[in-house]
């Protein structure tokens, strides 16, 4: 006898024999999911020399339906919040237009994919790749209302979902919400910390959060007067009037020369309109080039290899030191602060640090020669370390 999940439309089949009258409880094996299944009464036996009532085929269907309760009664019906799972050629309809939604995202078709994505979770809500990918054209076409909606249920359907985790960051930091770009980055990148792209964003998030920190603090400029606005020593001697107590409107002066002709002001010229900014990336590419990050930590790590070079490894474990205040996860870093402990013979900071690099970027190869030298380092006695016999 077939059966299929009510909660994920998986199928299987089981031994009609082996369910009792009463019913039994099975558990999905892709979900976890745990349904109620039993089998179908036969239809009462009419009399065998009746013509009207040909004899019934004794095939016996099963019926899927909610786990009954406890009490030990009928299976309640289902209510109306009960996501009723659709029957196999309906799931097979969702899988078809995803795999046509997916091409239609590849090719850039937005709308053809939207239309299709749409139908997707139309036929089965709890699709794995309706509302993940429903987020990404509403990122595309940035509508960031609907994206937010749309993965925020992709996210309910499947809370593992790196990929819907990583493009609702990625939303935030649009959205120049950074505290809770850094958060959902920061989960995205404990659960797969070889995805480079979510350092970089991460880092973004960090930097937007101690620009707005700063911004914060600083007090409130003050406000200068709009030309034409009396100032309060104006506001206290009250308004000129006439003699019957009516506001007296004072003329404008109007500029003139020397010979008591009217002097044209000179018009102001207006600027040509520059060229138009290049439009915001859409939620897939991420936000704007971390340039500026980038040209600063070099420059930072450039003069500590610079000091090192002059014998001045303090100051340039200090210049690391500034750069991890930009970029916390940048691997590049971990590895200079290595390098000048090597050259201190501080062997535990400079094995620490090659450590970390490792951790940031397991294939830094550099790193990986340079601890296997260190630990070797480590194990040698003291005479041998410094050249004596």
């Amino acid at each position: 006898m077939k059966i299929q999940c009510n909660q994920c439309g998986a199928q299987g089949s089981i031994d009609a024999a082996k369910i009792p009258s009463q019913g039994a409880k099975i558990s999905c094996p892709r979900c976890k999911n745990i349904f109620w299944v039993k089998k179908e009464e036969p239809l009462p036996v009419p009399s065998v020399g009746s013509a009207k009532n040909p004899m019934p085929s004794g095939t016996a269907v099963q019926e899927a339906s909610p786990i009954p309760p406890e009490s030990g009664g009928a299976p309640a019906p289902p209510s109306k919040d009960t996501i009723l799972v659709p029957p196999e050629t309906t799931a097979q309809e969702a899988d078809r237009a995803a795999r046509q939604g997916i091409e239609f995202l590849r090719k850039k078709m937005f709308k053809e994919a939207l239309e299709s994505f749409q139908r997707v979770v139309e036929l089965n809500p709890r699709h794995p790749e309706g509302y993940r990918n429903l987020g990404v054209i509403y990122g595309q076409q940035k509508m960031w209302s609907e994206a937010l909606k749309a993965l925020e249920k992709a996210l309910e359907v499947n809370p593992k979902d790196l990929q819907s985790q990583k493009n609702l960051g990625i939303l935030y930091l649009q959205q120049k919400n950074f505290e809770s770009a850094f958060s959902t980055l920061e989960k995205v990148l404990t659960l797969n910390p070889k995805d480079t792209k979510v350092r970089t964003y991460l880092d973004l998030a960090l930097k937007g959060k101690k620009s707005q920190a700063k911004i914060a603090q600083e007090p409130a400029p003050p406000q200068e007067s709009m030309p034409g606005t009396p100032s309060p020593g104006d506001l206290s001697r009250g308004t000129p009037e006439n003699l019957l107590g009516e506001k007296q409107q004072v003329p404008e002066r109007v500029p003139e020369d020397v010979l008591g002709r009217v002097r044209e002001e000179p018009k102001e010229e207006v600027p040509e309109p520059a060229s138009q900014k290049p439009a915001e990336p859409a939620l897939l590419e991420g936000p704007s080039k971390p340039e500026p990050v980038k040209t600063r930590v070099s420059c930072l790590l450039d003069e500590a290899c610079d000091l090192l070079d002059s014998q001045r490894p303090k100051d340039a474990i200090a210049k690391c030191k500034e750069a991890l205040e930009i970029e916390p996860y940048n691997p590049s870093i971990y590895f200079m602060m290595g390098l000048i402990y090597e050259e201190r013979q501080m062997w535990d900071q400079a094995t620490q640090a090659y450590e970390k690099t490792l951790e940031l970027d397991p294939d830094y190869e550099g790193a990986q020669r340079n601890l296997s030298l260190v630990k070797k380092q480590r194990k040698k006695p003291i005479w041998k370390i410094w050249g004596r016999k």
